[in-house]
């Protein structure tokens, strides 16, 4: 039904027309097929290019975009609705789904702890794969029975096995499955009485809640190479479709989206995270909710440039940029110490190797930053994030994240540059954490709410390569360990927050462990202002700090030039 679509939208657009206007209604299509170059999308838009002064528009208000994709298992992915070096496009009221599931969900009947194994009954629509392949992302995510995340049990994702289901199998009725945990873990920490004392209903399971085991991936609405692009009012119930942006001038807004279950239905799983990457300028995100996904809800970074060889001026990467282009200014870090060994301009390109305008012998033992193409001006505001899975991760700046709800995240906010971190990078610099709520963000023992911190290749912090970090006017309810704990970074401000029962959690639930004692850590700090700062603390979790004097910040000896409300503490 949907198959004439695009090339009636693409004549609208070359003709000059203002809009288009999709008539409300289901539109079908099927999976992607695969090109030379990678996926084409089933629905693909192509070259629609405008300007700031006569942007098109696609109208799209009752109109859904089914799509019949397989029930492949992850890491294979699927795709839907794509745009590729399009510009100045206004896409506004569509709706993303899917045909099939892609995932299974059910309710708890019973919890089998000598035999280690969960029974589920399926909800409604859906279907169960014949084999699992195993892939260490076939994860299980804990739900209420209310739909809430049983955001708590995040903690045990550490080491990436925790949450993961083996086997799936026929229960004691039609229309029941067990499903096996790869480990005790879980089931053994559902039990624990500190555990329960500390998180009560809220962070175990019983009969009555859910899982939601997932094994499928795609992109539910891919930007590609494209410049100035508009997204109003789209929402993606797609299961674990996600947002990729890659490539071109960047600058896209996202306003008034949703990416979560079908409102109004028992779906617990919808919609997934965003990729955004190498874009020449960041995003724009307002007023966008965001529930329920399975992995990271933003991923915002640029690309480390990995040195396979030099020679004279050339360098050749194990992989470039997206849009590298010639008179792109690369920045060298030293593989060992983290150390800026200088700056180069890109003068040609051939293949994976780049000329430089200078001598690359210096080089050799360094990685290479593209600050060109790291999404830098990004701004995220009056967003709703609620019961999803893992941390919002930057790892580029300049940005800012203001006025936003943060509610039932397993992880945290991860500023984090780390020169070892596979292709994905960048330096995360002048960014602002403001006058947003965190409520049950990293409720887990010892997590922070917000972490900052910089590594190099083989995990050796480095204080001078994060910096001008500020965060300012947030509320941090319950915090699993420390609301704000920066690692290693310098010239930055924590102030006039708000810090209501911190490390609670950590206290109740892992008495025995060390632990820190205030809601502000410091490791490794050089130059930081902490003024204005108010912190309740109702169960007398927290503790003073030698090194301060202050039941709300600790430094340890690695810190220097603190100053808390300005005195100098070290």
């Amino acid at each position: 039904m949907g198959k004439n679509l695009v090339p009636k939208i693409a004549a609208a657009c070359n003709s000059g027309a203002e809009s288009f206007t999709i008539p409300p209604g289901n539109y079908r299509f099927g999976s992607e097929t695969w090109g030379p170059d990678g996926p084409i999308y089933p629905v693909e838009f192509d070259n629609l290019r405008r300007d700031a002064s006569h942007p098109f528009t696609i109208l799209a208000k009752g109109a859904t975009f089914w799509f019949d994709l397989p029930q492949a298992q992850s890491p294979t992915c699927n795709f839907c609705l794509g745009f590729n070096r399009c510009s100045h496009v206004i896409l506004d009221g569509l709706t993303v789904d899917r045909g099939t599931r892609g995932n299974i969900e059910g309710r708890i009947e019973q919890i089998d702890y000598d035999n280690n194994r969960i029974e589920i009954a399926l909800c409604d629509g859906v279907t169960m794969p014949t084999t699992f392949n195993g892939e260490l992302n076939q994860r299980m995510l804990p739900f209420k029975a209310d739909g809430t995340f049983c955001a708590p049990l995040y903690a045990l994702q550490a080491g990436g096995v925790h949450l993961k289901y083996t086997s799936v199998l026929p229960g004691t009725e039609l229309g029941r499955y067990w499903v096996t945990p790869a480990d005790t873990a879980l089931l053994t920490t559902n039990r624990d009485p500190n555990w329960i004392k500390a998180y009560g209903p809220a962070g175990t399971l019983s009969v009555g809640d859910g899982l939601s085991l997932f094994y499928t991936v795609a992109v539910a609405l891919g930007v590609e190479e494209c410049d100035s692009m508009t997204f109003r009012n789209v929402s993606v119930y797609l299961t674990n479709g996600r947002f990729d942006e890659t490539g071109g001038d960047g600058a896209h807004l996202w306003e008034n989206c949703y990416a979560g279950p079908r409102p109004g239905t028992s779906q617990w799983q919808g919609g997934e995270g965003f990729l955004c990457n190498s874009m020449k300028h960041g995003s724009t995100y307002y007023n966008f909710t965001h529930l329920h996904s399975t992995d990271d809800v933003m991923n915002i970074h640029g690309y480390w440039g990995y040195i396979k060889s030099v020679a004279a001026s050339d360098v050749t990467f194990t992989s470039l940029a997206a849009d590298a282009a010639v008179g792109d200014t690369l920045e060298f870090f030293d593989v060992a110490s983290g150390s800026l060994q200088g700056e180069a301009v890109v003068t040609a390109i051939s293949g994976k190797t780049v000329t430089l305008d200078r001598s690359a012998a210096k080089f050799a033992g360094a990685v290479a930053e593209w600050p060109g193409h790291e999404c830098a001006g990004w701004t995220i505001e009056n967003c709703n994030w609620s019961d999803d899975y893992q941390r919002l991760l930057i790892q580029s700046g300049p940005g800012i994240v203001k006025n936003c709800h943060f509610s039932r995240i397993g992880s945290c906010i991860e500023i984090k540059g780390y020169l070892g971190s596979g292709n994905e990078g960048g330096v995360p610099r002048h960014i602002t954490i403001a006058n947003n709520v965190f409520t049950n963000v990293a409720p887990a023992p010892l997590a922070p709410t917000i972490y900052v911190g910089a590594y190099t290749h083989d995990w050796k912090s480095m204080a001078d390569l994060v910096q001008d970090i500020r965060i300012t006017g947030n509320i941090f309810n319950y915090s699993g360990g420390p609301p704000v704990h920066f690692d290693h970074c310098g010239g930055c401000s924590i102030s006039t927050n708000t810090f209501n029962d911190p490390l609670m959690f950590t206290a109740l639930a892992r008495p025995s462990s060390p632990r820190v004692l205030q809601p502000v850590q410091l490791y490794g700090w050089d130059g930081v202002n902490v003024v204005g700062n108010t912190l309740n603390d109702p169960g007398e979790f927290t503790a003073i700090n030698t090194a301060t004097g202050s039941k709300l910040l600790g430094v340890n000896t690695g810190s220097k030039n603190i100053i808390l409300d300005g005195k100098a503490v070290r």
